[in-house]
């Protein structure tokens, strides 16, 4: 060769490599000026043509540069090095077919060469043909195994092949895929991620884990597999190892919106609810438009009661992706919590119209559903969701608490089984069987549940807290059934888990039904009843009196019960009590006596010391202690109620009735039993109307101005009444349990059965008042939730053709009243509305409790301090009180009834007993009725 010669070729190649060195650093123009010149000196070099081609190409000429590899490939048809620029060049610019074509003449040339089977495998993903990718990467592999640019393709390739499998629930293949991907390269960080979060999709946390633990030694200062690790940690309960990785995410990359969002989600699930806040607010700074960051805060302000931010927050992340199913669950859930309930159902709405078989959201809307007591709609969703989905415990679970609402416990507890079996130390569902297992009275089953809850949960002081709970129902339905030996050791139970005064009284009381004086006193010494509220206090004192009674230590007992006396804030109810306990002990007690008659006649209490001294004293005693009762005020309100009482008790008798026709009207066979109820039924009417008719003969032999005797009558014949219905009506309560028993829940009448034991049960509670008619209008307050006096309306809303609307907002507050004389006003209000609306098919009553402090016009505002009360409003869209009967509705035999319809008495009476409640009624209708009652707390 020439020196000549070899200096052309040393030019040629220092052209070439200064157009490397340009390409490298992206100067594409400047490397094709080199290679021009390159091509001046050798116009027909394979290698420059090559080169030159190449870099057109990136520039964009593709003309020129197909037509340059054209060139170099009519010089050099088998030049594989041309034939691989050649393809990738096509396949950059989308011309697959004939990429594909000048790669298959390259390998048919070249089979061993590395480097077009790399770029081959990259048309071959654009075109989708993994499978053929996947085979080639294989094969470059086998030709050189350690190349670690082939090894680095093959990674990619099974990765995201394994990640699509993810996407479409293919997991086994997904997780082939990535073990092949582990195979090459064991220490590869993102295949373990992914790897990772595949299993955590799954629920496989612990084996997901391990692969993050094992991304985390190669990169572990990796933000993004930190956080990830932390989410799934808290998928897990596992709070505060979640909080260390977020932390150290957070501080490698404090910018990082998804992570500030996760973290703050997993503080609010621990209700450290300001850091979750300030966190959120981080995350919102740096993107004010991630919707479900903007979700997530809203939800947290929910759980602090903070609704009118969240219901803003919703809305901003609703503009962005105004069909996200669980923004608008989150959204319609919080609005239901603050009893928007048509603004919830509404966006429920509209989320089905997005996806009609999301679980979860069917699910959701059935639970607000069962809110506003559309049971059967309710119940119709959660069967729809689980046809979806029929291992999902959440459905699971509300079906079931919504079956237990209306007592329907049977297939509430087959379904709570099912979520266990699924899912069996699931905390939810634990914590909610045994609550509603002990709402059932299997107290028993409800502490196994407990104590397998305690096994499971993280925040097992929680749980032991709500378990002793249930341990305190269970001990006290044992007492109330007089089981005292079961009682005493749950008692015993409960106390060991923590010292609890209640408990400790209970468990004493227990004892003393078992006859066990002495320790039961042991027990209630070691109380300190200087830390105890008054109330409380006196309570054991009296305890105390009662047992050394018992034990024949007098002394002792006197002197606890000369504390109680002196201490009492009701000093008469005290010695009522004292009395009582003497007696039970020694039923000629003197002391007993002076006791009683140390309450004075005016006091509200002594009726209760004259029916005391009635089982203790001749009649004749009786009628001198007594003789300077106003009897002509006494007999006026006794007339009043007895006729008030024997037209409550009439309706009663009569709903009864009605109830037991229906269902023999919806039984397609002859039942004996039933016709049996219906026979008791009548028969109690009619007894009723006979003691009427001999009462009434023989009042009027008696001269009017006799009010003793005529009291001493009415008083007879009521306590007659009453114990007469009350022992048929237990009669036919066990005739109705028995008819139940033999029914399937299925049945049309099934229903109709357990409304009328669910009545038989409230007319016995209302005969109660009857049998005190003697004693005027008495108010005998004890303490108690006030939920309770809605709950025949919150297991029956709907009555013949209307249907009760209940909105409680104060239920778990304890309030001291005559429980059953409020429950018998609400009553009274059903009653007439039902009567006076008759001809209304679509009748809606509404019922609202709260507690308000200084209501408008009870309370005025210049009298200093604050008096709150419970404040019930019972109103409906019928008819109304007609404007010119609105003044004298609440006057004594005024009615607004037909003819016969009603005593004229009801509200009057109702008015007359809140007045000595130092309560307050008002009539404010203007569509239909509303009263507003005003009971104030002590």
């Amino acid at each position: 060769m020439s020196s000549n010669t070899e200096a052309f070729r040393d030019r040629i190649n220092n052209l070439i490599n200064q157009a490397d060195a340009l390409v490298d650093i992206g100067e594409y123009k400047q490397a094709q000026k080199s290679l021009q010149e390159a091509l001046e000196i050798a116009p027909n070099d394979v290698d420059v043509l090559r080169q030159y081609a190449k870099v057109t190409a990136k520039l964009g000429k593709l003309k020129e540069a197909f037509d340059t590899f054209e060139k170099a490939l009519h010089i050099s048809p088998n030049n594989v090095n041309v034939l691989r620029n050649y393809g990738a060049a096509l396949t950059d610019v989308g011309e697959l077919d004939k990429a594909i074509v000048i790669f298959n003449k390259a390998i048919d040339i070249a089979p061993t060469d590395v480097k077009t089977l790399s770029s081959y495998s990259k048309t071959l993903r654009k075109i989708g043909d993994v499978e053929q990718q996947l085979f080639i990467l294989e094969y470059s592999l086998l030709i050189q195994p350690d190349n670690t640019r082939t090894q680095k393709s093959y990674i990619i390739v099974l990765n995201r092949y394994a990640n699509d499998f993810v996407i479409e629930d293919r997991y086994e293949e997904a997780f082939k895929l990535f073990e092949r991907s582990l195979e090459v390269q064991s220490e590869n960080h993102i295949t373990l991620y992914c790897y990772a979060n595949a299993l955590v999709k799954i629920s496989r946390h612990e084996e997901a884990f391990e692969m993050f633990e094992r991304s985390l030694q190669i990169k572990p200062n990796n933000a993004i597999t930190l956080s990830r690790y932390a989410n799934a940690l808290v998928e897990m309960s596992r709070y505060e190892e979640a909080f260390k990785l977020f932390e150290r995410s957070i501080q490698i990359d404090s910018e990082d919106a998804i992570t500030l969002s996760r973290y703050a989600n997993a503080l609010a699930a621990k209700f450290r609810y300001q850091e979750a806040v300030e966190i959120f607010e981080r995350s919102i700074q740096i993107d004010s438009e991630d919707a479900i960051t903007l979700s997530r805060y809203a939800n947290a302000l929910v759980e602090m009661s903070r609704y009118e931010e969240a219901f803003k927050l919703f809305e901003r992340s609703l503009q962005i992706q105004p069909d996200n199913a669980i923004t608008l669950n989150h959204y319609a859930n919080a609005l239901a919590a603050k009893f928007r309930y048509q603004e919830a159902v509404e966006i429920f709405e509209h989320s089905i119209q997005i996806d009609s078989e999301d679980a979860i959201t069917l699910s959701c809307y059935a639970n607000v559903l069962v809110e506003i007591s559309r049971y059967e709609q309710a119940f119709k969703l959660f069967e729809r969701s689980l046809e979806i989905e029929a291992k999902d415990v959440f459905t699971l679970n509300s079906y079931a608490k919504s079956l237990a609402k209306i007592r329907k416990f049977e297939k509430s507890f087959y379904l709570f089984e099912q979520a266990l079996n699924i899912q069996p130390n699931n905390p939810i569902t634990l914590n909610s069987y045994a609550e509603e297992l002990a709402n059932f009275s299997d107290y028993e089953k409800a502490s196994i549940i407990f104590e397998r809850l305690l096994k499971v949960t993280d925040d097992e002081k929680k749980t032991l807290s709500k378990y002793i709970k249930y341990l305190k129902k269970y001990g006290l339905f044992l007492l109330e059934k007089g089981e005292y030996s079961k009682a005493s050791k749950v008692f015993k139970q409960a106390l060991n888990f923590e010292q609890d005064n209640f408990v400790l009284h209970k468990y004493a009381i227990s004892l003393e039904g078992l006859g066990n004086y002495s320790k039961a006193i042991s027990k209630l010494e070691t109380i300190d009843l200087e830390k105890l509220p008054n109330y409380h206090a006196n309570v054991i004192r009296l305890d105390l009196g009662r047992l050394y009674y018992r034990i024949l230590q007098e002394h002792r007992g006197e002197q606890y019960f000369k504390e109680a006396i002196a201490n009492a804030d009701d000093k008469e109810l005290t010695l009522l009590y004292v009395a009582r306990s003497i007696l039970a002990t020694n039923p000629y007690s003197v002391t007993a006596v002076k006791r009683l008659q140390l309450i004075p006649s005016e006091s509200s209490r002594y009726p209760e010391a004259v029916e005391m001294l009635t089982l203790n004293l001749s009649q004749e005693d009786y009628f001198t202690m007594v003789n300077t009762i106003d009897f002509q005020d006494g007999l006026s309100d006794t007339k009043m109620l007895n006729r008030a009482m024997y037209h409550k008790i009439a309706n009663e008798v009569v709903i009864l009735k009605s109830i037991a026709s229906r269902i023999l009207y919806l039984s397609q066979t002859e039942d004996s039993l039933l016709r049996d109820i219906i026979k008791s039924i009548e028969n109690v009417s009619e007894q009723i109307d006979i003691r009427k008719a001999e009462q009434k003969s023989k009042i009027a032999e008696i001269p009017d101005d006799n009010y003793r005797e005529i009291l001493i009558i009415i008083s007879k014949t009521a306590h007659d009444v009453s114990d007469f219905v009350n022992n048929e009506l237990a009669v036919i309560i066990s005739k109705t349990r028995r008819a139940i028993w033999k029914l399937q829940p299925d049945v049309p009448h099934y229903s109709q059965f357990n409304k009328l034991l669910t009545q038989l049960e409230f007319t016995q509670a209302a005969l109660n008042d009857l049998k005190s008619i003697n004693e005027g209008i008495k108010i005998k307050p004890h303490r108690f939730p006030v939920k309770k006096l809605f709950e025949k309306w919150e297991v029956n809303p709907k009555i013949d053709r209307a249907t009760i609307y209940l909105d409680i907002n104060n239920g778990e507050q304890e309030f001291k009243g005559d429980e059953e004389k409020i429950k018998s006003m609400l009553q009274e209000f059903v009653e007439n509305s039902l009567k006076h609306n008759f001809d209304k098919s679509n009748l809606e009553i509404n019922i609202t409790s709260r507690d308000v402090v200084n209501p408008s016009g009870i309370r005025g505002h210049n009298i200093p301090g604050e008096q709150k009360y419970l404040s019930i409003d019972f109103s409906d869209n019928g008819h109304g009180v007609p404007e010119d009967k609105k003044d004298w509705i609440f006057q004594p035999l005024k009615t607004t009834s037909p003819e016969g319809k009603g005593s004229g008495l009801g509200l009057f009476i109702i008015r007359k007993t809140l007045a000595k409640m130092n309560a307050y009624i008002r009539e404010s209708g203007k569509n239909g009725v509303r009263f507003e009652i005003f009971i104030p707390y002590e």
